[in-house]
């Protein structure tokens, strides 16, 4: 009933337990989709082997390859990836050995850890894609327990932006960095790539990266 419905209004979310059935549900749908439209769809989920497995998946379950190509299996941090690459070149991945340091150095002159500095630049920050100072002093902070007072956003900020500004002198970047520039990258093109996407595992999925898609 879920994955062969002719059309819903909009976007529909599935939920359920462990079991109960959801991914092959996104891979039913995604074959009942491809076998109407001529645009291309996508399937993404948050890991790269997830992936992989739909991609296995639904080798087996649409036999003809031409209603097969029109959909593309593709984790968020590799689409992403491709759409910044596209734009100007190869993109270098920061690893967490090459942030901790980083993040460890910046948390030297605040109060706070290293560990909160970084949460908070990915769970606020990047989440929201706030560019300035300011922007960061009067935004809402929902879910991050600890409050803070302007100065101390003050300081969260400057740390933030001497890590941002490091990374950015040596030319790397993290893939939340990456999932907010391709969506500015998209925006600015005007143009729809896909006509459907079908997300698996969407609770795993950041909010810049709920952007772009």
């Amino acid at each position: 009933q879920i994955a062969y419905h002719p059309g819903y209004s909009g976007s529909a979310q599935v939920t359920g337990g462990p079991g109960t059935g959801k991914t092959v549900t996104v891979l039913h749908r995604a074959a009942f989709l491809a076998e109407r439209s001529a645009a291309p769809i996508l399937v993404t989920t948050f890991a790269g082997n997830l992936a992989e497995a739909l991609q296995a998946q639904l080798g087996l379950l649409i036999p003809d390859p031409r209603i097969r190509e029109k959909i593309e299996v593709l984790n968020v941090d590799r689409l992403a990836y491709r759409i910044v690459r596209q734009a100007r070149g190869t993109p270098v991945i920061a690893d967490e050995r090459t942030l901790r340091p980083r993040w460890t150095e910046a948390a030297t002159a605040t109060p706070f850890t290293p560990a909160f500095l970084k949460n908070e630049w990915e769970q606020v920050i990047l989440a929201q894609d706030l560019h300035t100072e300011q922007a960061y002093l009067t935004c809402a902070r929902t879910g991050r327990g600890r409050p803070l007072s302007k100065a101390q956003r003050s300081q969260v900020w400057q740390a933030t932006q001497q890590v941002t500004a490091e990374l950015k002198a040596v030319g790397q970047t993290t893939h939340l960095q990456l999932a907010n520039e391709a969506t500015r990258l998209l925006r600015q093109a005007g143009t729809l790539v896909y006509r459907h996407i079908l997300v698996d595992e969407a609770q795993d999925l950041h909010p810049a990266q709920w952007r772009l898609l």
